[in-house]
Parts: C-alpha cells; sequence; structure tokens
C-alpha cells in the first residue's frame, strides 16, 4: 500500500485547538475543534457546506470512556448550533465536508450511517445516529451481502456516493 499525506493545519497555532485536515488526492475536508472553539468552526467556511458530523465527550460508563453522537446535515453549522443548545455531553466535534462543495443531502446521509454502522461494529462507545433505522437497515444489509461476495466493492449498489 502505498502512503499518503496529511495536511493538518493548526488554525489557532495550538495542537489541541481548531485543526483543519486533508489527504492529498481527496476530496474531502475535515475540522476538529474543542466545543469551547465552536464559534470559530461555525466561521469557517467548511462549516457552511453539506456534511457529516460527530460529536464527541467524556462518558466514564463507556468502553474507551467517549460517547459518540453521529449525524448530517444540509449545514453543518445550523445543526451544530443547535446541538449547542440541546446536547450537553460532547466537548469535541469533528466535520468532514467536502472541498469541492460536491458533498449532497444523499451523500451525507450515507456517510451518516456508514460511520455508525463502523461504529458500532467497534463496539467502543454508547452510540446515538441522528438518521432513520431505515439506513442502518440498509448498511446491515449491504454489510452482509459484501461479506458473502468475493469482492467487496462488487456488493455496493450503484450510487454517487459508491461510485469511484
Amino acid at each position: 500500500m502505498a502512503g499518503q499525506q496529511i495536511k493538518l493545519f493548526l488554525v489557532d497555532g495550538t495542537p489541541g485547538g481548531l485543526t483543519t485536515a486533508e489527504i492529498t488526492n481527496w476530496t474531502g475536508h475535515v475540522l476538529h475543534a474543542r466545543r469551547s472553539d465552536l464559534g470559530a468552526l461555525l466561521n469557517r467556511a467548511e462549516a457552511q457546506r453539506t456534511g457529516v458530523y460527530l460529536l464527541l465527550g467524556d462518558d466514564p460508563t463507556a468502553i474507551g470512556e467517549t460517547r459518540c453522537y453521529i449525524g448530517e446535515a444540509d449545514v453543518v453549522a445550523d445543526r451544530l448550533r443547535h446541538h449547542h443548545r440541546d446536547k450537553e455531553f460532547w466537548d469535541r466535534a469533528v466535520v468532514v465536508t467536502s472541498k469541492d462543495t460536491n458533498l449532497t443531502k444523499s451523500h451525507g446521509r450515507y456517510l451518516e450511517a456508514r460511520l455508525g454502522g463502523l461504529r458500532s461494529a467497534l463496539s467502543h462507545s454508547p452510540l446515538r445516529v441522528a438518521g432513520t433505522a431505515r439506513a442502518a437497515c440498509t448498511l446491515r444489509r449491504r454489510s452482509a451481502a459484501r461479506t458473502a461476495s468475493k469482492s467487496p466493492r462488487s456488493a455496493w449498489p450503484k450510487t454517487a456516493a459508491s461510485s469511484p
């Protein structure tokens, strides 16, 4: 497997502060911020796009001691503002959007369900996925189909999210 370069940018110059991440030749863009830096995150252009987000918080009762909420939104900043008012547990946010703004609502829902499935498979923390039960059922059917197939990607449905 060939190596890949990850570019991290410490927006405020501190290792624990607002951070952006990109992988060379990948259209995705990742933002990470503490809840105390939410204002700076919300002011970024990337937060005005369609994407998925993870809200993370400490939970001593969880394996790994981290609680995770996964969601998606057409405008991630709007949803994070709502969660800032209504969800108390989290102290960190991770936002995944697209550099080229080609991420659609369908892509966001797919990524939300996929992240939820991966998180459930790892069973590391109590999980809350904002998506519907239908998305979880679809993900389980896809996982079962991939397991039965010799070529895992051949079992994926032909959608924009799974196209090369």
